[in-house]
């Protein structure tokens, strides 16, 4: 996906929620960051010939995408007027032209630079979501940590309001893909959104990538305002997936709709907030739409969670497997997350799943807490005797729950059977000795069994 369209499309976002990218006015900042250039900072008033060309030279090279000349206008810029390094819209705009003069020695500038960056704006969506490319980029299979970087910059930006979802669909970067196709990660960036705080339009503040009003002298106003464009530009993006939908439904194409729909319902939640009678017929127009899709949409979500559940006792049962029993306990807590949403639904089948998928992972958590259990108790098998004759019974000498040391540790002879007891000669409840073999014992915890080995050296 190019940039260019990217940053189009991150504008409007920007100019409706006022994200934390916008900040105060400042006579030390640029008032026009598309087409003015900044005032100097030792003379407000004015703005030299020679900063308005240099600026000018720089803007005009990166809406052309002559990558080189751009690189080339932004150095002397900054050379001449060092306030612009720390100018949070043309250091965006050096990083992309970094990005895509596609050398990695670039690239890694450019990473530099939107670190930088995000350091003074952390809430820089474009800044977030270009990072997030360069990273993903750096991914190859015997080196995930720069995918996972990525992962959490995607889901930084859409907490601010970046459509995530909407971007890495369209993205033909091949490591998204990855991403795209795990349903982990995009429920977590479904989730995301609804982390935003409330949003507080204050007059100190203003959308770096909109032109701000000005009165009749040519002096910016305090007044903050959407313009149509931009309404023009959000609408256009509603009935694009509109669009969309219809025809993932037409085509039956129901397991790439789920994006979709919590994009759009996180734009039109947006809209809503503009308040205006044109508003209001247009949302009246898709809300009839999208309750002709209500069955469509409760399959979607369904999916999703059954999808989240069954990846959740996957997890489970590896994690088991492995004994790495916490990795288990914290999946258990995630499902009883999900069953709790799925249980907030009004229909049955959403009930009936949560009850399936909860009670599959009740059985792995406890299986956990049982095995784990197992694995901390202080069984030393020091001696067995296999006797063949067919009168004769096999036995070991086995020790259990008995912190001392050398001959205190003399532990008790056991036989096919019989119960442990510990150091007070009291029956461990549900431990017992099943078979006693050459080399290695079987025994017995409640209902499972486990083996432990002839360990000589443990006795001393």
């Amino acid at each position: 996906m190019k940039i260019k369209k990217t940053l189009l499309i991150a504008a409007s976002v920007l100019a409706l929620v006022g994200l934390p990218a916008a900040r105060a006015q400042d006579q030390k900042q640029p008032a026009t960051p598309t087409t003015t250039p900044p005032p100097k900072p030792e003379n407000s008033g004015e703005v030299s010939t020679a900063e308005n060309t240099a600026t000018t030279r720089f803007i005009e090279a990166f809406q052309t995408q002559d990558w080189e000349k751009t690189e080339k206008a932004y150095k002397e810029l900054v050379d001449n007027f060092p306030l612009y390094r720390k100018d949070t819209l043309f250091v965006y705009r050096y990083a992309v032209t970094l990005y895509n003069l596609k050398s990695q020695t670039k690239k890694d500038e450019a990473k530099a630079q939107l670190q930088g960056l995000l350091e003074n704006d952390p809430g820089h969506i474009l800044a977030l979501y270009l990072l997030a490319q360069i990273e993903a980029e750096q991914y190859k299979a015997d080196r995930p940590q720069p995918l996972e970087e990525a992962k959490d910059h995607l889901l930084e930006a859409a907490k601010n309001g970046f459509y995530t979802l909407r971007e890495l669909s369209g993205s033909k970067l091949p490591q998204f893909k990855e991403l795209r196709d795990d349903p982990k990660f995009i429920l977590r960036v479904m989730r995301a959104p609804t982390s935003i705080p409330p949003i507080t339009i204050k007059n100190n503040v203003r959308n770096p990538f909109q032109v701000p009003r000005v009165n009749a002298q040519g002096k910016p106003t305090d007044a903050f305002a959407i313009s149509a464009r931009d309404i023009a530009l959000l609408e256009g993006r509603i009935d694009g997936l509109f669009s969309d939908i219809k025809k993932l439904i037409n085509d039956k194409e129901i397991d790439k709709l789920a994006p979709l729909f919590q994009e759009l319902n996180q734009i039109m939640s947006e809209y809503k907030k503009i308040g205006i009678e044109k508003v209001a017929a247009n949302l009246k127009k898709w809300e009839k739409q999208l309750d002709e899709w209500k069955e469509v949409k409760l399959a979607v979500q369904l999916q999703i969670y059954i999808n989240k559940g069954n990846e959740c006792l996957r997890a489970m049962l590896k994690a088991n497997k492995a004994e790495k029993f916490d990795e288990t306990f914290e999946q258990f807590g995630e499902v009883k997350q999900l069953v709790e949403q799925m249980r907030h639904e009004e229909r049955e089948e959403f009930h009936r799943n949560a009850d399936a998928i909860f009670i599959r992972a009740k059985k792995l958590d406890e299986e956990a807490h049982k095995l784990k259990k197992i694995k901390e108790f202080n069984l030393v098998v020091t001696g067995i005797v296999v006797d063949p004759r067919p009168e004769s019974k096999n036995r070991a000498i086995i020790i259990f729950d008995d912190p001392g040391t050398g001959q205190a540790r003399l532990g008790r002879i056991y036989e096919e059977n019989d119960d442990i007891r510990d150091k007070e000669e009291r029956k461990v409840p549900g431990l017992k000795v099943v078979k006693i073999s050459e080399g290695s014992i079987k025994f017995k915890y409640e209902d499972t069994e486990f083996i432990r080995e002839l360990k000589q050296s443990d006795a001393k």
